[in-house]
């Protein structure tokens, strides 16, 4: 079954082909959406807009110029904010880093970062993360190891500024390091798309830790059934507590062709190893599942955002005593065919944000779609069609005894034991009107 959005964000002022949600990040009540394209100061130099449901502030740097792409990316932790403008300076393409502190309600910008090595169209700023004091920025086409091998860069805030603390990359030889990046704590976590490792952009990611102050490599991560053009690692992110990870392969042919895979890793003592692997239900050719990927506590939210034909969507997963489950499919109410709804994904809490950056009109102005979690899923709700009623006796009553093989949905087991018996029959019948 399938949900609507609680609320549409829209961009705001001069709107033209902003691509408004190419990115997406969400602390709490913040939410952040990024719009690469949107002519704030000069033609696409891009904007950051951050809304936590009251006050609304659009972002631009002070330098921002045209064609800079600024909102590329974005993630926000707490008081903090970092974006990405891939093409900054437009003369040579090296591309920054901008990070924003909240002050007094105000979001402020507080330090541009450079790589002290940048060239020509290393996309510097196509990847951003942050946690703390700490921000990691990717350049995926830098050549740092070779043609395109890319590079992370660890920058960190000393109560003073922000300087360049460490250049990461990997043991192996790696392409497009630096795609998707994601930090927690003392953990950090690389995607490199295009690793020909377990055959020709098959992909991997890469596991990072801090110690003694040196960020030293951890592990290499690559999914049980990831094979030749399957991108794994095109999108990562870590849980707050950086022992969970969901990594994205967003052409992965395990469910149909190109339909895409997610795959969660979780952190022990012998190291990482994969606990699941996510594909949607009723998969279709060219989903695109895995393009955005996003984690928070039990939760995942996961973006989908298709072909040209198919507007794009998202899923909700939920981590159960039996596993993770699918929950619901996260639908848009408005969206037009090729919106990318899902192209960004972010979950905080019981609240799920989706862009859809070619949404329109006008033509790829773009659109993000706000999920009430709550809301939309009754306690009870076994069916998930967003009412308690007898309908969902007869789910639970249909799915008796031990949860069906994942990724099948489980959702007649209300209580999240791994089984459907009696008590979530109770359940059911405590909610019913």
């Amino acid at each position: 079954s399938a949900i609507s959005e609680s609320e549409i964000l829209l961009p705001t002022g001069n709107v033209g082909d902003d691509s408004y949600g190419w990115s997406a990040a969400m602390d709490g009540d913040d939410i952040a959406i990024g719009a690469p394209l949107a002519n704030v100061i000069g033609a696409n130099n891009g904007s950051v807009t951050v809304t936590n449901g009251n006050d609304v502030q659009v972002l631009s740097p002070a330098n921002t110029g045209a064609f800079d792409n600024f909102g590329y990316s974005v993630d926000i932790s707490g008081d903090l904010l970092i974006a990405g403008s891939t093409i900054h300076p437009l003369a040579t393409r090296e591309g920054a880093a901008y990070i924003f502190r909240r002050n007094g309600g105000v979001w402020v910008e507080e330090a541009m970062l450079l790589a002290p090595d940048g060239m020509y169209q290393d996309s510097f700023g196509c990847a951003v993360a942050i946690d703390g004091d700490t921000a990691v920025v990717g350049a995926f086409l830098a050549d740092t190891e070779g043609d395109s091998s890319g590079s992370a860069y660890v920058f960190s805030y000393d109560g003073a500024g922000w300087s360049l603390k460490q250049q990461l990359s990997a043991n192996e030889a790696t392409v497009k390091f630096g795609a998707s990046v994601d930090i927690a704590g003392d953990t950090i976590l690389v995607g490199s798309p295009r690793d020909n490792i377990d055959g020709t952009s098959a992909g991997g990611a890469y596991v990072f830790t801090l110690d003694g102050g040196v960020w030293n490599q951890q592990a290499r991560l690559v999914g049980s059934t990831t094979v030749a053009y399957d991108y794994f690692g095109y999108a990562v992110e870590l849980d707050d507590d950086g022992v969970q990870a969901v990594i994205g392969a967003i052409f992965s042919d395990v469910a149909a062709p190109n339909a895409g895979a997610a795959y969660v890793f979780e952190a022990n003592n012998a190291g990482w190893s994969e606990v699941e692997q996510l594909v949607p239900s009723g998969a279709e050719a060219w989903q695109k599942f895995g393009a955005s990927v996003s984690i928070d506590g039990n939760r995942a939210a996961i973006g989908a955002y298709g072909y040209p034909d198919s507007p794009g969507h998202g899923y909700l997963y939920e981590s159960t005593a039996g596993g993770w489950v699918e929950m619901i499919k996260l639908e848009s109410s408005n969206a037009i065919d090729g919106a990318r709804v899902g192209y960004a994904a972010a979950i905080s809490g019981n609240r799920a944000v989706l862009g859809a950056p070619w949404q329109g009109p006008p033509n790829k102005s773009g659109s993000a779609y706000l999920f009430d979690l709550v809301r939309s899923m009754p306690p009870g709700d076994s069916n998930r069609d967003g009412e308690v009623n007898v309908l969902d006796i007869l789910d639970v009553l249909a799915s008796w005894g031990d949860c069906p093989t994942r990724p099948s949905p489980c959702n007649a087991d209300i209580n999240r034991s791994g089984r459907t018996e009696v008590t979530d029959l109770l359940a059911v019948l405590a909610e019913m009107k």
